[in-house]
């Protein structure tokens, strides 16, 4: 499946200009600041409101309710349904589409009562917007046709482009479009009219995706080649990746050279935006190129590229895992490709999206297949033939939309001209009589014979336009005959559709059943989870034996959900009159209940591994629970699906000496000293120094590789260090560092985490570590946790 970036309407209003909108922004945080009127200050509110309910809708929220309240205060009724609007939008954008439906109506009402035609236009539109999340198309274009013939009234030709445009994409989402292509050129000309560019490249797109789901790839890709300069013009990188990915989707189809050219182009634009998930898509795509080539080398490279990459984001996608599978069924490793059908298979029952699990029920029939595993085989396929059953009636509710939408179109096009008739008849009479009374008044001058005979010939005259008059009343009364018979064919095809939505009804009735079995099952399993948390913890060192073990220290452990991939592991061990501290903070591969999993072989690989007198070297440890994870996870080769394993930053301490080594699978230690950095120390640019507390922080770097299979296997390297009383080291997982937040909404950073230690490192452990807490929580603020979290300090 080819991943497609649609651009709507809303992007299209986006990605407008930023510069000009942070213009009016400040011109309006000004206007509050003279002395205004109440009347002055509601407009002023609602317009700052308006302007940031895409960039920030806390903020939108807050002036709009502002505006709401003072204008209901002074009883200013154009301010009040102004305010309701605008939340109701806001309400759109965050989902909240019962709330929006609430407050745009009440907004409408309010609009009428005081009969302002832009503002009962503009609630129209947004009404029309927001019914079609709920499934009611002949609603959502009779709001549309409003607002338009509203707008057209006031002349308003930048809201009626705007308007025929949600029209259209209206039209081309229920398969009209023919309708959809007449209203997009009619978009074309007025955007023309005004040079509104933005506009321009936003219907050459919008004709463009239209022509391709048309079928007519041709002129599909001349409009993608009319917006491309465009938008290179106007620097909308985002826009030019996405009218590169859907090119090269046409070309896809029968021109792989040039699919594979275009969605290279896109990939370049995606990698210079930093943008991982739309990059991780390019990658797939590229992927199935080279898998229709029959290049599987190349196929299985991208496609475990993307595989990754969305791996690292905390990402699963069904079309992912589904086409990686497709590369190993293709080279006819059934196995692997039946493991990867499996997890799409999941992933979509639980975006409950069915024509994707009517496609891995048929990828799983052939896998089951080919591995003559023929009862799985049937299985799966009556499952497909079930849910291709479902997709049918699916198909059915989207076509009575769309004929209920035609009708009204139909309905009212006939309506107009049926109009436009009887005015041109009345003119055409009118124009008559007229004639009629000029030559009265000609005869009345003249004598009495001359009068008769005009009056003879007036008429006849009159007696051959009541015969035009009839003839052409019989031809309307025959139309009017015509659309009374194709009403009559759609209310037969309205009951044979009804048939089928009851059908339907029934069978989400039986989805509404499976549905309870799997929350009843989910409750289960959360139950489960949680249990497990409880071994988890107690497999964790207990507090007792770490205050004993160690003097002044804290542990910052933050699981992401119920159980961690995260785990700390500390032990005490005495031999050959050397006293030895261990400590580890490891990082496994996921978080929660896969992550777990491995941190619990983790650990007990640890435990076994000190027992041996032979282990007295910090980097062969890491060797052997490599050795360890490789053989209970069978990761033989290289070309192993399981990739699992753990990074982890260990530390031997010898009690007496004071003297520490230190290996690492990529995470690093960090020393923290009294005193300016050595001449030494200071190659390193990554080292740094604090004036205010005359303290400096050393890392000691990890190997670029993890507890796991990898590319190029090295055996890990020790490093040592005299350690002096005062001295503090840090061991910690990524989770802290690449936790997003802030006001940019961006990673915190291994320099902002450095900086963090050193300046409160004169601090107690016990402190220091409330404060990582504070920071880190004050930092992601309302964003999710997105990874399970440990750092260990400890003073020497």
């Amino acid at each position: 499946m080819k991943y497609r970036l649609l651009l709507t309407v809303v992007i299209a209003i986006l990605g407008t200009s930023l510069k000009a909108q942070q213009y009016s922004l400040d011109s309006l945080y000004s206007v509050l600041q003279t002395e205004i009127d109440d009347n002055t200050k509601v407009d002023t509110w609602n317009a700052i409101s308006w302007e940031l309910k895409y960039q920030n809708t806390d903020s939108a929220t807050f002036y709009g309710e502002k505006a709401l309240k003072l204008s209901e205060k002074i009883n200013y009724k154009k301010g009040i349904s102004i305010a309701k609007r605008t939340l109701g939008t806001i309400y759109y954008v965050q989902g909240r589409v019962e709330n929006s439906l609430i407050f745009v109506k009440e907004a409408s009402s309010i609009a009428e009562e005081i009969d302002d035609k832009y503002q009962i236009a503009k609630c129209y539109n947004m009404l029309g917007n927001i019914y079609q999340h709920f499934n009611s198309p002949d609603t959502v274009i009779m709001y549309l046709e409003k607002a338009l013939e509203l707008f057209t009234e006031i002349n308003d030709e930048l809201e009626i482009a705007g308007v025929t445009a949600n029209l259209a994409q209206n039209y081309r989402g229920l398969g009209n479009y023919t309708i959809a292509i007449e209203l997009l050129y009619k978009v074309l000309e007025l955007e023309e009219k005004l040079n509104n560019k933005v506009g321009i490249a936003r219907t050459y797109n919008s004709l463009a995706n239209t022509y391709s789901d048309l079928g007519e790839p041709e002129k599909a890709i001349d409009f993608f080649e009319k917006v491309i300069p465009i938008l290179k013009e106007l620097n909308h990188n985002k826009w030019l990746s996405a009218s590169y990915n859907n090119l090269a989707g046409i070309y896809d189809d029968y021109n792989d050279t040039l699919a594979l050219e275009y969605y290279n182009k896109a990939l370049e634009i995606n990698i210079m935006m930093h943008d991982t998930l739309w990059i991780s898509y390019n990658y797939n795509n590229i992927s199935t190129i080279y898998l229709k080539q029959k290049n599987y080398d190349k196929a299985f490279e991208y496609a475990y590229m993307s595989n990754e990459l969305q791996d690292k984001i905390g990402i699963e996608e069904a079309t992912t895992f589904s086409h990686l599978g497709n590369v190993f069924y293709a080279t006819k490793e059934y196995k692997k490709a039946l493991d990867l059908y499996q997890k799409a298979l999941k992933i979509s029952q639980l975006n409950k999206n069915i024509g994707n699990i009517k496609h891995q029920y048929s990828n799983l029939h052939s896998a089951y297949k080919k591995l003559n595993n023929h009862e799985k085989s049937l299985e799966c396929l009556e499952k497909y033939i079930n849910y291709s059953d479902s997709l049918d009636a699916v198909t059915d509710l989207q076509e009575i939309g769309r004929l209920e939408a035609t009708y009204g179109y139909e309905k009212l096009k006939q309506q107009q001209e049926f109009e436009q008739q009887q005015k041109d008849l009345q003119v055409a009479e009118q124009i008559k009589r007229q004639k009629i009374f000029t030559i009265f008044v000609i005869i009345g001058f003249g004598l009495v014979l001359l009068l008769a005979i005009f009056m003879i010939i007036a008429f006849k005259t009159k007696q051959k336009a009541n015969i035009a008059l009839q003839d052409k009343n019989a031809e309307i009364l025959q139309q009017k005959e015509e659309i009374l018979s194709q009403n009559e064919e759609i209310l037969i095809q309205n009951e044979m559709l009804q048939q089928h939505k009851e059908e339907i009804e029934t069978q989400r009735d039986e989805i509404q059943l499976q549905h309870n079995i799997v929350l009843k099952h989910k409750e289960e399993i959360t139950a489960s989870i949680v249990y497990a948390k409880r071994i988890q913890f107690a497999a964790l060192p207990a507090n007792e034996y770490i205050n004993s073990m160690l003097g002044e220290y804290f542990i910052l452990f933050k699981p992401r959900d119920i159980v961690s991939g995260d785990f700390y592991w500390l032990k005490e061990i005495k031999r050959n009159n050397h006293h030895y501290k261990i400590i580890a903070a490891a990082d496994c591969t996921g978080h929660g209940v896969p992550g777990a999993f491995v941190s619990m072989l983790g650990i007990s690989f640890l435990n076994e591994l000190v027992r041996r007198a032979e282990i007295s070297n910090v980097a062969i440890l890491l060797d052997e629970l490599r050795v360890q994870v490789k053989t209970a996870l069978k990761q033989t080769t290289r070309n192993s699906v399981s990739k699992d394993g753990m990074d982890i930053a260990i530390a031997i301490i010898e009690q007496n000496s004071k003297i520490l080594q230190f290996s690492g699978a990529n995470n690093p230690l960090f020393i923290i000293s009294n005193g300016k950095l050595s001449e030494e120390h200071k190659k390193n640019k990554r080292n740094i120094y604090n004036k205010t507390n005359n303290k400096n922080l050393t890392i000691l770097k990890a190997n670029r590789q993890p507890i796991a299979i990898y590319i190029k296997e090295k055996p890990f390297t020790k490093k040592e260090v005299q350690l002096k009383k005062g001295d503090q080291i840090y061991l910690f997982s990524d989770g802290f560092i690449d936790q997003f937040g802030g006001k940019k909404r961006r990673k915190f950073m291994v320099k902002n985490f450095k900086e963090l230690l050193l300046t409160n490192s004169n601090k107690p452990m016990p402190e220091q570590k409330e404060i990582l807490n504070q920071t880190f929580e004050n930092w992601r603020g309302s964003i999710e946790q997105i990874d399970d979290v440990v750092v260990v300090g400890v003073k020497i």
